[in-house]
């Protein structure tokens, strides 16, 4: 529930009581959780509450005989099949025109956040375990591996607006740093070395010309895209940098931490333009994991707590809390429209959020285990997440969202 803000720079007002929210999720629960068997409507589960409907959550695109590493879930029996709950609105499909991407690519390790390409023509996938790859999400075979010699795992990547370029991070072995390929054929550009821990999070300027990465060393690092050199950096002793993301004009970038807190910087002078801490009632812990930025102003919040917090990314005014996750939050996206907010974490399940009025208008559920990473196809029209079952998952938002959500 939205309700009116009670401070600007903080979220104490726009939540529940504790006692009332621990009621809101036990009823949450019983109503969204689906039945054992992974398909909503089916075994003796609960019926659907009266304001959704059951539609399919994944469109099979043109799969392929040859089969590598991409497989249906009708080929695997072990895997549930994915669905979602939306409005009770009529759902209506895509255009003819537009592309049809897998319902599922297997891949391995642990993925940890994905991002599509401006053009939509491919899928980066962050991991754990392995080094940065690149995907065809139509066929749903991998493209391309980004790795070093030594191929260390990268958790974060990230493209260049014109998609020519992707940055990952190399963690682990080798040192600590950040890489950046020629997207369309796999080559190392350049290599920017500075962090002494792992780097969990990469973003590149609007105008391709800066790259900026976080990690687990407090430090905030501006590197210049071209030569290598770092331009700035900004350290939080005793914090991780968990995440950070460019605003749109490239000016100000926002960063999330470990200790809580969300601060907005000035990128050419280093100056924090605003500073704010997750204030939940009842969270002592709330680290944040991801932020996401949409055209507009909105900022997204997700971390290890269980709604997700949209301020004004200009003044950093709290806006609203979006609540319906049972558990911790791992990933959040904006759409590029900025009508939709998706957030994910560990209770398996993505949920699709109207970004002006903060009604959820879909469920979706698939994932076996957490979900640690979600990204929007540059037309809006598909949902790509990660999980630690080790999938990345296809939503086409007209099979999900409400045409009017």
């Amino acid at each position: 529930m939205t309700r009116a803000r009670q401070k600007p720079e903080s979220f104490a007002g726009l939540c529940e009581p504790t006692w009332m929210r621990v009621a809101i999720a036990a009823v949450r629960w019983a109503l969204l959780t689906p039945p054992v068997c992974g398909l909503v409507g089916c075994g003796d589960g609960p019926p659907a509450p009266t304001v959704a409907k059951t539609v399919t959550g994944h469109v099979r695109g043109p799969v392929p005989a040859a089969s590598g590493t991409q497989k249906s879930t009708a080929a695997n029996p072990d895997r549930q099949t994915p669905t979602a709950s939306a409005g009770t609105e009529k759902s209506t499909t895509a255009p003819p025109d537009r592309r049809k991407y897998v319902a599922l690519i297997e891949t391995s390790g642990g993925p940890v956040s994905v991002a599509f390409a401006p053009d939509g023509s491919a899928v980066a996938e962050g991991n754990d375990t392995y080094p940065a790859r690149v995907w065809d999400p139509v066929s749903g075979q991998e493209a391309r591996v980004l790795a070093p010699p030594a191929k260390p795992p990268s958790r974060c990547v990230a493209f260049s607006a014109d998609g020519k370029r992707l940055a990952s991070a190399a963690n682990g072995i080798g040192g600590y740093k950040v890489n950046l390929w020629d997207a369309a054929t796999g080559n190392l550009l350049q290599s920017f070395v500075g962090h002494k821990d792992t780097v969990n999070s990469v973003a590149v300027s609007p105008d391709g010309l800066t790259v900026a990465s976080g990690g687990d060393d407090g430090l905030l690092a501006f590197w210049d895209a071209a030569t290598g050199a770092e331009r700035r950096s900004l350290r939080q002793p005793n914090h991780s940098v968990t995440a950070v993301a460019f605003v749109a004009d490239g000016r100000t970038l926002a960063a999330g931490y470990s200790d809580g807190t969300v601060r907005v910087w000035d990128v050419a002078t280093g100056t924090e333009a605003w500073k704010r801490h997750v204030d939940l009632p009842g969270e002592t812990l709330p680290e944040v994991r991801a932020v996401a930025l949409a055209p507009g102003g909105t900022l997204a919040v997700a971390g290890r707590f269980n709604a997700v917090l949209v301020w004004n990314v200009k003044s950093g005014a709290a806006v609203r809390v979006l609540e319906g996750h049972t558990d911790w939050n791992r990933a959040v996206a904006c759409s590029p429209d900025g009508r939709l907010i998706a957030s994910g974490g560990n209770d398996s399940t993505v949920k699709i959020w109207n970004a002006s009025t903060g009604k959820l208008v879909a469920t979706a559920t698939g994932h076996l285990t957490r979900v640690t990473g979600l990204t929007f196809s540059p037309d809006g029209a598909w949902l790509a997440s990660c999980g630690t079952d080790k999938t990345i998952r296809f939503w086409e938002l007209a099979k999900v969202v409400p045409p009017d959500p």
